[in-house]
């Protein structure tokens, strides 16, 4: 196992936070600190937490927990969790753009678009840089037509701006330091909040994390389950006032002998004819 591996299977056993027993009796997920997820047991027979990693085989049991240390809590297990591998791997020979492609395309295509992604594929100024990535599905679900309408030449500011926000430069962010900082300055000059929920998955601008820390040549991946929106560019599509709207009202009530005299609101249009009796 390279140095590589053998940090990414120990933060296999490291949750965000402190997930006491107590926690995990009330709860059935944990999170990693790679971002990969697990399922906690505790309603077997014995009356012992058993964890095991999604996808993973086997169950590994708590056999004692809460152990009190100066920076956290230590549950002392049965047996090793299950080796996974990354579904993001790192690649310490690659840049940043060259890792994007294909399973990240969409963001890749925005960066280009922007022409940002001329940094972050070379070790160019402003590097290193910690990026966080939407992944393609998150960019699909976005609000119908707001991608479309960042794409377009109107929207190019406001797409400018977003894909800014996605990164911070001169910074290789470890995950450890997402836990203890509170937030930090994107590209974008615009603040991105960060904090863990109680079962230990690290949120950014409450967007989960999928896979965190991939490291590429310059720099560092975050993977994201949606798309951090900077508020400098709310609302995305604009009020539109070029339409014409058309809604019928109940005109005030007048005398029959006053009634051609009445007047409806200003550039109202007949429906019918009134008609004398």
């Amino acid at each position: 196992m390279d140095k590589e591996a053998a940090q990414y299977f120990v933060k296999l056993h490291i949750i965000a936070g402190q997930m006491n027993t107590e926690r995990m009796n009330n709860t059935d997920t944990f999170y990693t600190l790679t971002g990969k997820s697990g399922e906690i047991f505790n309603s077997d027979k014995d009356n012992q937490i058993k964890l095991k990693l999604y996808g993973g085989k086997k169950k590994v049991k708590i056999i004692q927990g809460d152990i009190v240390a100066s920076n956290g809590l230590l549950h002392i297990l049965d047996r090793a969790m299950d080796k996974m591998a990354p579904t993001f791997e790192s690649n310490t020979k690659q840049t940043i753009m060259t890792m994007l492609q294909p399973r990240y395309s969409k963001f890749r295509s925005l960066l280009e678009e922007t022409n940002v992604g001329h940094a972050l594929d070379e070790d160019g100024a402003g590097g290193p840089y910690t990026i966080f990535v939407p992944s393609n599905e998150a960019l699909n679900n976005m609000k119908d037509g707001t991608l479309d309408y960042l794409l377009s030449p109107e929207g190019s500011r406001k797409l400018l701006e977003l894909v800014r926000y996605h990164i911070v430069p001169l910074t290789q962010l470890e995950v450890a330091s997402l836990i203890v900082i509170p937030h930090i300055r994107s590209l974008a000059n615009q603040i991105i909040q960060f904090n863990t929920t109680n079962n230990g998955q690290i949120l950014a601008n409450d967007v989960a994390m999928e896979e965190t820390e991939v490291i590429a040549k310059n720099g560092r991946i975050y993977t994201l389950t949606g798309v951090l929106i900077p508020p400098s560019i709310v609302p995305i599509l604009p009020h539109r006032c070029d339409e014409s709207k058309r809604e019928m009202r109940l005109g005030t009530c007048v005398s029959c002998s006053l009634v051609y005299w009445s007047k409806c609101p200003a550039n109202s249009e007949p429906t019918v004819s009134v008609m004398a009796s």
